[in-house]
């Protein structure tokens, strides 16, 4: 019952304010110049335009935060930006669609495709939905406490974005009882030892 409670409170949410938004940069962005892909190891600080020339790296980007590969015409100086520096900036900052943790999974799985090893996976109930679904073992923990979502999930728009702590905190969630803090912090737990 809490499950299918959960996969109704999913398409609530995502009309409700407060759930994180796509970034919109306002300035069009020069598409120009040549980058090639750094030799050095990349992460985070990498500039965006050369995590994007290199086809593993730009998966990785995309996966976590598909609004930099679909907007990248869009910001400015793509060439010399980092996605720390982009996260700074205050209209990614307000919507908190690019957070700390965010960037430290993103920068974990830019270290493992260039050979440094990684502990953990990095995911939590920050991690955006389509994410933890995508992978195995992120499912299999959403499988166990919310297999009616899960069932669900291919009706839930937004998956790129929505997380469950966004669910959580969604008024109209909480008021259903269906994300209590105790499960959420069991279901958190649970992705933090993958």
């Amino acid at each position: 019952m809490r499950g299918y409670i959960i996969a109704g409170l999913l398409l609530a949410s995502i009309s409700q304010p407060g759930i994180a938004q796509s970034p919109q940069v306002d300035s069009e962005a020069s598409s120009d110049s040549e980058v090639s892909p750094t030799a050095t190891r990349r992460s985070i600080d990498t500039p965006i335009a050369e995590l994007l020339a290199s086809d593993d790296s730009r998966e990785v980007v995309n996966r976590h935060f598909p609004g930099v590969v679909n907007f990248q015409h869009r910001i400015p100086n793509l060439d010399t930006v980092s996605l720390r520096e982009y996260s700074q900036q205050p209209n990614i900052r307000a919507r908190g669609v690019l957070n700390e943790e965010l960037l430290a999974t993103i920068d974990a799985d830019l270290a493992s495709l260039d050979g440094v090893p990684v502990a953990g996976s990095g995911f939590s109930i920050d991690t955006p939905l389509e994410v933890l679904l995508a992978s195995p073992s992120g499912r299999a923990v959403l499988e166990t406490y919310l297999p009616s979502m899960v069932a669900y999930s291919p009706n839930i728009p937004n998956l790129d974005r929505l997380t469950l702590r966004a669910m959580a905190e969604n008024e109209t969630a909480r008021s259903m009882g269906g994300l209590t803090p105790e499960l959420l912090s069991q279901i958190d737990e649970d992705l933090q030892e993958l």
